[in-house]
């Protein structure tokens, strides 16, 4: 190991300590066993992190990913199982006698007032969001269509912790910061598969319907370790949605009309057959964009111009699985657009004629099962291709993207106390563009975790604890051949549950992140005027790294009346910033030369009486986010506000639903000299949501309005947003 850093050995040999362990735990035993899944009743979907114990023993076994769950030297005689886990009615199994291995399928039922959903991304296993030590929500499809918005990113803007850079209407780029991170600091996911493209690191979540969503997770803090580049300030994983839970065949239909020539629809349809299933669903939105704005250089108010959008977005998804939660499953994802590229309105310059047009096709083909039961294994291979033009009056640019990869992981379970997984990934990227030369890069990497569970005796009380150590080894190539460099990334994360019959619990973690730099970063070709500067890539960069970590608490409490509240303290440091600056010639490049420090505190609290009755909840940050680049000099980074609060209230009434929603946002400097501010502003959002049953059908209409109080409000300068906007939108389920 002579040619590995001192880091790097001290990586290594706590991954092998980790493996290590967990064949110590995987002791045999003579006795029979007893294993099986715990699924949720009515849905079929397993249930992780539920508590199985046999009445007159200590200890307890949980399920783990995929629901399964395993009892080793199941005790003679005839035993009481019982099953508790958090968001569901606790269960009993009576008269369970066991002569040799058995296999049983326990069902629970929902509690919908303590609902405690499944996060993935957390752990890349299945875990009740209860159970993991990461800071993280999740939202389910009932959640999103409570929501107003037409798009992944009008659902989530909203969602709380987590900030939207807009750049008004939907033909305005719209991407995502987390704990004041840049947009490419964000890793986002489509069903497992990255969609942050190597030419400029950055996602658009405009570009994704909503209506073909299932669920949304979100991890705030770095997560490098278990998803790889890109995740310095988080990571958002989208799932599509998936045929019906019962037998035969489903269809729905919508159709959106509103303010700026907005109007659309979609349509989908599944189909189930003992174990196969499909479902394809298919969306199209056109909006003219033409709402009014006050101009910034006369104050006169004027009609936003070139804002137009037209996309369309196709996905299909069949698959076969068994009742142990396996499946093989081919995906196809389809998005396509063409909007205007509208100038910024706080210069005098504008051509008026810029166009995009944007084209993603992604497939993937995805294979699970549980080998053994405590083993269960997962692959998943994708091909994206991707294609960009921009026109305007000065430029006439294409660019084609791919990315094909391989994803492989495992999760062993060795013992009740321990749950082991590992995985590898590789991936290549390449370009072909007007702009550059062709460009590839290629990347490996594989992770390895523990999560090891415990309890221990404090001050008279019986606390459980998690332990979730992680390491990840990743390792790039240029398209010369040559190695850019690999490095550890190690994180542990901490779940303390103090008392055992109150869902109140502590977590902390702290880790190691980077993203690499992008094709635009290194290979922008060089552009030079005499006399007027220019601009040029820089090969030699390296990744941005961080160190993030945080600690907090959640506690849900109440019964009739169900209250959660949660706080987190967060500090995340960033090392070798990738910054575009000129040289004394006015040539404009970048360079490694920066640092941040982003600390802050998130907080919540939420309110909820039985079947949605009513439900309330806020969500305030404060944050200080600077460049501490310069000793004595920290000026804090753009576009990062000091204080930002998003709050939500709802009420139903028999079939009729009515939300409502607040967004404040503070200050933020818009250059970095803090020469200018983007003033505070607050964005105020409703809709009213009625749907009711007829011969087999499902008939719902929703009717929302954007930016009630008609503000002028600017999430990026130059680009702002529209005002009061009105849609109506109409469906049928069947």
């Amino acid at each position: 190991m002579s040619g590995f850093s001192m880091r790097t050995r001290l990586a290594l040999a706590a991954a092998g300590s980790i493996l290590v362990f967990g064949a110590g735990l995987a002791v045999s035993s003579p006795g029979p066993s007893v294993s099986g899944t715990v699924v949720e009743e009515a849905s079929g979907l397993p249930v992780p992190d539920a508590e199985i114990r046999i009445d007159g023993f200590t200890g307890c076994t949980l399920s783990r990913d995929g629901g399964g769950f395993f009892i080793r030297d199941f005790p003679a005689g005839t035993r009481t199982l019982r099953v508790r886990a958090m968001g569901y009615r606790d269960m009993e199994l009576q008269n369970v006698t066991v002569s040799g291995d058995t296999t049983l399928r326990l069902s629970l039922k929902p509690d919908p007032l303590r609902m405690d959903p499944v996060l993935v991304t957390g752990t890349r296993t299945d875990h009740l969001l209860s159970a993991v030590s990461v800071s993280a929500s999740v939202f389910t499809s009932d959640w999103i269509m409570n929501r107003n918005g037409a798009t992944a990113a009008e659902s989530i803007e909203s969602a709380g912790h987590v900030t939207v850079k807009d750049g008004g209407g939907f033909a305005g780029i719209k991407t995502l910061s987390m704990r004041g991170s840049g947009d490419s600091q964000v890793l986002v996911l489509l069903d497992g598969q990255r969609l942050n493209a190597a030419q400029d690191g950055s996602v658009d979540l405009s570009a994704i319907p909503s209506e073909s969503l299932e669920k949304i997770e979100m991890v705030r803090g770095g997560h490098s370790t278990l998803v790889g580049s890109d995740a310095l300030g988080g990571a958002v994983q989208l799932f599509t949605r998936n045929a019906a839970a019962r037998k035969g065949l489903s269809f729905g239909f919508h159709s959106t009309a509103g303010s700026f020539g907005t109007r659309g629809g979609g349509t989908w349809g599944s189909a189930r057959l003992g174990r196969f299933d499909a479902f394809a669903s298919f969306n199209r939105t056109l909006s003219d964009g033409d709402f009014t704005y006050r101009s910034p250089l006369d104050g006169l108010e004027r009609t936003r111009a070139n804002n137009d959008f037209s996309g369309s977005h196709l996905l299909v998804k069949a698959g076969t699985g068994d009742p142990n939660g396996g499946r093989i499953q081919l995906l196809y994802n389809r998005n396509r657009s063409n909007r205007g590229s509208a100038d910024a309105v706080h210069t005098a310059f504008s051509s008026g004629r810029a166009r995009r047009d944007e084209q993603l096709d992604l497939f993937s083909a995805l294979f699970e099962k549980r080998l053994a039961p405590s083993l269960r294994v997962r692959g998943q291979a994708y091909r994206q291709d991707r294609l960009y033009v921009y026109r305007s009056l000065y430029e006439n640019d294409r660019h084609d993207a791919d990315m094909t990869g391989i994803e492989a992981s495992a999760a062993w379970t060795p013992h009740a106390a321990c749950l082991l997984s590992a995985g590898f990934d590789a991936r290549r990227d390449g370009l072909s563009s007007t702009k550059f030369s062709d460009r590839r890069r290629e990347t490996a990497g594989g992770f390895i975790q523990a999560e090891l569970d415990h309890g221990l005796r404090l001050a008279g009380l019986e606390t459980r604890w998690k332990w979730i150590p992680a390491l990840r080894w990743e390792r790039n190539w240029l398209e010369s051949g040559a190695s850019a460099g690999g490095d550890a990334y190690p994180k542990i994360g901490v779940l303390v549950r103090p008392f055992r019959d109150a869902d109140f619990s502590l977590r902390s973690n702290i880790g190691r992140s980077f993203r690499l730099p992008t094709f635009n970063d290194l290979y922008w070709p060089e552009q030079i005027w005499p006399g007027a500067g220019g601009v040029r890539g820089n090969e030699h960069l390296l990744p941005e790294t961080a160190v993030t970590g945080d600690a907090g608490f959640a506690w849900t409490f109440g019964e009739s009346v169900l209250f959660t509240v949660s706080g987190t303290v967060f500090d995340n440091r960033i090392r070798s910033l990738i910054q575009w600056e000129s040289d004394a010639e006015w040539v404009y490049s970048p360079r490694n030369v920066g640092r941040a420090r982003i600390r802050g505190i998130e907080a919540g609290g939420r309110v909820s009486l039985p079947s949605g009755r009513f439900h309330a909840a806020v969500w305030p940050v404060w944050m200080d986010a600077r460049d501490v680049t310069a000793a004595g000099h920290s000026p804090k980074l753009v576009y990062r506000p000091d204080f930002r609060m998003d709050a939500e209230i709802g009420t139903r009434i028999g079939p009729v639903r009515v939300n409502g929603s607040m967004m404040a946002v503070g200050k933020r400097y818009s250059q970095p000299d803090q020469a200018k501010a983007l003033a505070a502003f607050e964005r105020f959002g409703a809709n009213v949501l009625w749907g009711g049953d007829w011969s087999g059908f499902r008939f719902w209409i929703k009717g929302e309005v954007n930016n009630l109080a008609d503000g002028d409000i600017t999430f990026v300068e130059g680009y702002p947003m529209p005002g009061r906007e009105f849609r109506f939108t109409f469906g049928v389920d069947g």
